[in-house]
């Protein structure tokens, strides 16, 4: 029998820090690790 995990992970940050590249690098290396990845870029709420 195969055990999932299900592990939820959330990046945050202001505009030109580098997220869009960190999500990159992360889905690429999970991918690479075997693991099935959901990413999802909800629109900003700004004030």
């Amino acid at each position: 029998m195969k055990l999932t995990k299900d592990i939820s992970v959330m990046l945050s940050g202001a505009a030109g820090q580098g997220l869009k590249t960190v999500e990159k690098l992360l889905i690429h290396i999970l991918k690479d690790s075997g693991y099935n990845v959901f990413s999802s870029n909800p629109p900003s709420l700004r004030n």
